[in-house]
């Protein structure tokens, strides 16, 4: 009877423990399934992200390739270039004098 008893217990520790390693542990366990389906999710939201900056990117392009008003802009802006004839005004804003301390 006692060995029947150890024998039982040494069953039902057993299939605790598989039942534990199989949700906790190993690389198929349940927690490791639940932190890879988060990561699936962020990788996904960031495909996503860049498939939206690749279809700006692709519109920039064929705006940089076909319209001139915007080579224009980009060039006045970025480069700083003018058509011949323009004056380029500049605004400098006044420098701050130091007040001496006096009485």
């Amino acid at each position: 009877m006692e060995l029947l008893r150890k024998y039982r217990r040494l069953v039902i520790l057993a299939v605790v423990l598989f039942i534990g390693y199989t949700f906790i542990g190993g690389s198929e366990g349940f927690y490791m399934q639940w932190r890879l389906a988060g990561t699936i999710q962020s990788e996904w939201n960031t495909n996503t992200s860049l498939r939206k900056q690749i279809r700006d990117e692709k519109k920039r392009i064929q705006l940089l390739k076909y319209d001139l008003n915007a080579i224009e802009i980009i060039a006045r802006e970025r480069d700083g270039l003018v058509r011949p004839g323009e004056k380029v005004y500049k605004i400098v804003p006044p420098r701050k004098t130091k007040k001496t301390g006096g009485g």
